[in-house]
């Protein structure tokens, strides 16, 4: 879970909560945390409540305006060994 609240961080400092639909390989193993990229929607902080509330019912059928929200949380090391996440 450590990962993922790095993935978590990076959004929220975009105004933005991250979904997460499925892991999309360059893992991540260390002694302290597991991860890898990540697809998902990263969606406005204003919007999430409602996209949450949508996607737990149905994540396969989610309206036509969070389909720009679609993307992949990746992930690397900076020269101090800490994890960067960037959304493409």
């Amino acid at each position: 879970m450590r990962f993922f609240k790095i993935v978590q961080d990076a959004a929220s400092e975009l105004g933005k909560a991250f979904f997460l639909w499925a892991e999309e390989g360059n893992p991540l193993m260390s002694g302290d945390m597991d991860g890898g990229d990540l697809s998902g929607w990263l969606v406005n902080e204003s919007d999430a409540a409602r996209f949450d509330s949508i996607w737990r019912k149905t994540e396969l059928d989610l309206p036509g305006e969070f389909d720009d929200a679609f993307c992949i949380a990746r992930w690397s090391r900076t020269a101090s060994g800490e994890v960067k996440i960037w959304f493409e």
